[in-house]
């Protein structure tokens, strides 16, 4: 059976080459029914009523909690606090745990290669707290240099945010090793892995990082859910960051008592149907061969890189240890033309910083780069009718040089 048969867009757009999944991947047809399921047959409120509707929402949103849980390896149920995306899981790890205890004077180390989402939250908390953001060089292979990690960490670092996977090159950085370095000063590591999840196992027990996040839309998931793993060691030192319903334990006129964690960074009425439709997208992760899928991605990333690479195209992808995306700029040719062009194909790519400025302004990419990024949906035809439709916009755009 093949992949694209799990994926109704393909049947519904048959001309389609999606070439955008580091954007957001497509969602497969399990994962639809969950959430037609809930809204047509259980649809309640969660953690509130007690008939049978709202027992069985209850029942399946907590049971997605489990599955996440189970897909991190993480240890219990209460370290997997549901946000709406990985940008709102890096908030919440700046606001409800590190702007109680930053004090001035502290460092906060990021890298050069940063989503903004794990770029901005540390670069304002620093401004406003009268700290600073040092940020780590990268090596040859866009990896997070860790001779000048370990130069920048001292007893002043108060955190270190960074990515597991690059979304701009698909570096894979050595989260493991980052999180040894961290250890020798008692340094929480938060992980961005919004791109990671979708292509290598996890393990955040083996990894030994504090936080973890990422985007359900990224995981074959639905829009609107995320994933915040938080150690049970830090979990009660955090502060509530939303005020509101179900988040508290007790309310009165002159104070309030808040609800044990994750319950208690979970306020209001959260996204239930994207919550159980994410959990459909776990059971659709873990019913996979990832080894099988490794060696699938790699292979089609390596025809689209040499595709590229023959076209004498400035390539941003490391020789090794990376993930299913690469970015590439052409000269005197503006990304946006180019995928404007790649649409009249039929291609869907990306073009432009890729919410990651300060990577591209390092590269002297001033008006960015055009990205493709693979799915488990994709397969050779694909790779080709993108590097054809690169050739048609290339030839397209010199014509009217």
């Amino acid at each position: 059976m093949k992949v694209k048969s799990y994926f109704p867009i393909f049947d519904n757009q048959p001309d389609l080459v999606y070439l955008d999944s580091a954007a957001t991947t497509q969602k497969p047809q399990s994962v639809i029914e969950a959430i037609v399921n809930y809204y047509s047959k259980n649809c309640s409120n969660v953690h509130r009523g007690m008939y049978y509707l709202a027992e069985q929402a209850t029942a399946d949103y907590e049971a997605s909690r489990t599955k996440v849980k189970v897909f991190l390896n993480a240890k219990k149920d209460k370290e997997i606090i549901f946000t709406s995306g990985t940008t709102a899981a890096l908030n919440l790890v700046g606001y409800a745990f590190l702007a109680p205890r930053l004090n001035s004077g502290q460092e906060i180390v990021v890298s050069l290669a940063e989503h903004h989402s794990n770029f901005v939250i540390w670069q304002q908390l620093a401004i406003k707290n009268n700290c600073r953001l040092r940020v780590c060089r990268l090596d040859e292979n866009y990896r997070l240099d860790l001779e000048h990690l370990s130069q920048l960490l001292t007893e002043r670092t108060a955190l270190i945010a960074i990515n597991h996977v690059s979304n701009i090159t698909g570096t894979i950085n050595p989260i493991k090793a980052i999180a040894t370095l961290a250890k020798r000063y008692s340094i929480p590591v938060v992980v961005d892995g919004a791109q990671a999840v979708a292509h290598l196992p996890v393990d955040v027990a083996d990894l030994g990082v504090d936080f973890y996040c990422f985007s359900g839309h990224k995981v074959y998931g639905p829009t609107g859910t995320g994933i915040l793993y938080a150690n049970e060691k830090y979990l009660n030192q955090m502060e509530p960051w939303l005020l509101g319903g179900d988040m508290i334990s007790k309310v009165g006129l002159d104070s309030s008592a808040w609800n044990e964690p994750p319950y208690r960074f979970e306020a209001g009425t959260p996204n239930v149907a994207g919550v159980i439709g994410l959990g459909a997208a776990m059971d659709f992760m873990t019913s996979l061969n990832w080894q099988s899928i490794a060696k699938r991605e790699e292979d089609l990333l390596g025809q689209l890189t040499s595709g590229l690479a023959s076209r004498n195209l400035e390539i941003f992808i490391p020789e090794s240890h990376r993930s299913a995306l690469v970015s590439f700029a052409v000269e005197n040719i503006h990304p946006h033309d180019i995928v404007s062009l790649l649409a009249e194909k039929n291609v869907a790519a990306r073009a432009g910083f890729h919410c990651a400025e300060p990577f591209h302004r390092a590269q002297a990419k001033n008006h960015g780069t055009v990205r493709f990024s693979l799915g488990i949906y994709n397969d050779q035809v694909d790779v080709k009718a993108g590097l054809d439709a690169l050739d048609y916009a290339l030839e397209t755009m010199r014509a009217y040089a």
